[in-house]
């Protein structure tokens, strides 16, 4: 695989790895929505039905909180290994451009 395939597929995975926190925060905001309108329910009716399914479907919310948690921590790690990558890579792009600089003036 050469170096363009390889920064293509590391940048399309960034961006899958992406669109997966995002619809897992989706996903999470309209449970917590639907948990709501329960909870809202309950209190103007009286009735104990909603908030018994606002408190069993907790765990499905913590579950994703977990999950969302994970893949930022994983995403994040990532981003910081990119900036370092580019960091070091200007250091080094700049200091091999010295070097060259440094053994034209010795052969002249």
């Amino acid at each position: 695989m050469q170096t363009t395939d390889i920064s293509h597929h590391i940048s399309g995975s960034f961006i899958q790895d992406l669109k997966g926190l995002r619809n897992n925060l989706l996903n999470m905001g309209g449970l917590i929505e639907t948990q709501l309108v329960h909870a809202v329910d309950a209190v103007f009716s009286g009735d104990s039905n909603p908030r018994l399914r606002v408190s069993n479907d907790d765990h499905e919310v913590d579950d994703l909180d977990v999950i969302i948690d994970e893949e930022y921590e994983t995403l994040h790690r990532i981003g910081d290994d990119a900036e370092n990558r580019c960091k070091y890579g200007s250091i080094w792009s700049g200091a091999e451009t010295f070097a060259k600089r440094i053994l034209r003036l010795k052969v002249r």
